[in-house]
């Protein structure tokens, strides 16, 4: 697989490029003074009772992405919900680059790959935010982000039987 980026130059040098990973999800903002932010780092669904390879897709491109822009920290990594295929290479990142904090949505999940990803914040000291609507984050040099979900109550599955 090539992974191609697709780069979004905006105004006053704010960068948006999403990466392509297959069935996953990966998106690098840069600010106008290189602050980055990671939204999700690709991989992988997990298959219950099969080992997933989650790391190694999201890595190879991410990872390599980041490597090739002389990428070396993330100010803020977003890990938009647990599954495999949005924090499949969470793990390894912390092995690469600087993570200065990860936002969280702090959904219960007991994947492989977003254990590994929060047990590798832990280890590395990674302060591990939860998301919530209404917070925001500001860059220092003019970009501000929002969070617009989640939201608590969590929706649940109520299914009635």
């Amino acid at each position: 697989m090539v992974a191609l980026p697709n780069i979004v130059h905006l105004p006053h040098g704010l960068e948006i490029t999403s990466l392509d990973v297959g069935q996953a999800d990966a998106a690098v903002i840069r600010t106008p003074n290189d602050h980055v932010i990671l939204i999700d780092t690709g991989g992988e669904l997990e298959r219950p009772g099969a080992t997933s390879n989650a790391e190694r897709a999201g890595a190879r491109i991410v990872l390599g992405y980041l490597r090739r822009t002389g990428i070396r920290s993330i100010d803020l990594m977003i890990l938009t919900h647990p599954h495999g295929d949005h924090v499949g290479s969470a793990a390894p990142h912390h092995q690469r680059n600087a993570v200065g904090m990860i936002f969280d949505s702090g959904q219960a999940y007991t994947g492989r790959a977003y254990r590994d990803a929060m047990a590798a914040a832990h280890s590395h000291a990674v302060p591990i935010i939860l998301a919530r609507r209404g917070m925001r984050w500001t860059s220092g040099d003019g970009v501000t982000l929002d969070v617009l979900a989640p939201s608590l109550p969590f929706l649940a599955d109520k299914a009635t039987t």
